[in-house]
């Protein structure tokens, strides 16, 4: 079993209207709308779950110049800075504490791009096991992270 230094956790927070009729006869139910086929996978030029241990890696070492250095400049926009790394590590090891087991790793699509699932428990946040997201685009490169517990995972492309 893996140990980790640190882990974290960052808490990651349409119903249509209803509208009321009264038919003289009550109408068939119309047929759910067929889901929006997922977008294409974008392929990467590297192993994802290779890299997206790395990025897990760098995380609970506090290895921000590395995390920095590999994230997209869309997302270094929407960070400020690199200090934001330091600040979300802080505050994750904070409500998280330590990893102590690993669950599961893998990789997923969502919203047509590959994201690597790293699946742990925790020793401060015992409810459940949580959860970092690597959001992997091509150049090796960070385009997003979410941190949450298991039950909140998000949809993936079928």
């Amino acid at each position: 079993m893996r140990q980790f230094r640190y882990s974290a956790l960052l808490a990651l927070l349409a119903a249509a209207p209803v509208v009321a009729q009264t038919p003289a006869t009550a109408p068939a139910p119309a047929p759910a709308p067929a889901p929006a086929p997922a977008p294409p996978a974008v392929k990467l030029d590297y192993d994802s779950l290779a890299f997206g241990r790395q990025m897990t890696n760098w995380f609970y070492s506090s290895e921000v110049d590395s995390l920095w250095a590999h994230t997209a400049p869309e997302m270094q926009q929407q960070l400020g800075s690199k200090d934001k790394w330091s600040e979300m590590i802080g505050e994750f090891v904070q409500r998280a504490g330590m990893e102590s087991e690993v669950v599961e790793e893998r990789w997923v699509k969502r919203n047509g791009l590959r994201q690597y699932w790293h699946i742990f428990r925790a020793t401060e946040f015992t409810a459940e096991p949580l959860m970092l997201r690597w959001v992997l685009i091509p150049g090796k490169m960070i385009g997003g992270l979410g941190m949450n517990p298991l039950s909140r995972a998000p949809a993936i492309d079928p």
